[in-house]
């Protein structure tokens, strides 16, 4: 997207800018003969309306780039979210989970030692 704006397209150019008919705007008031600056008041109109066009041709585009940073902000904020979901673990309900593993395992093994006793005949052959 443009972000800048051509300032040839806006203030004009050479003898056509609005530079060049303020110049002659002051040329003709201090002037000492009876001129009518009023005639120059047509040309100015349309220079204005030339940079307010320009100036919101660059206002719309400025809300285009707000309302896209808006969007990506709100999409960060949710993908942030549904990482958090997926990639966090719930504390208590891992320790409990570990718990319940550690006593499985040693009831597991507590069952087993009972069932394979070994007797001295074991350790003597």
């Amino acid at each position: 997207m443009r972000v800048d704006a051509d300032g040839g397209a806006i203030f004009g150019t050479a003898d056509q800018s609005v530079f060049a008919l303020l110049d002659t705007i002051v040329t003709d008031l201090r002037s000492t003969t009876n001129v009518n600056v009023a005639t120059h008041l047509d040309a100015l109109d349309k220079r204005m309306a030339i940079m307010t066009g320009q100036r919101s041709e660059i206002g719309a585009r400025q809300v285009q780039l707000e309302r896209a940073q808006s969007t990506l902000l709100e999409k960060s904020a949710t993908l942030d979210a549904q990482r958090s979901g997926i990639e966090d673990a719930d504390l208590g309900q891992v320790i409990l989970d570990l718990k319940l593993q550690e006593v499985t395992y040693q009831a597991a093994l507590a069952v087993t030692a009972r069932v394979l006793q070994p007797t001295l005949m074991d350790f003597l052959s």
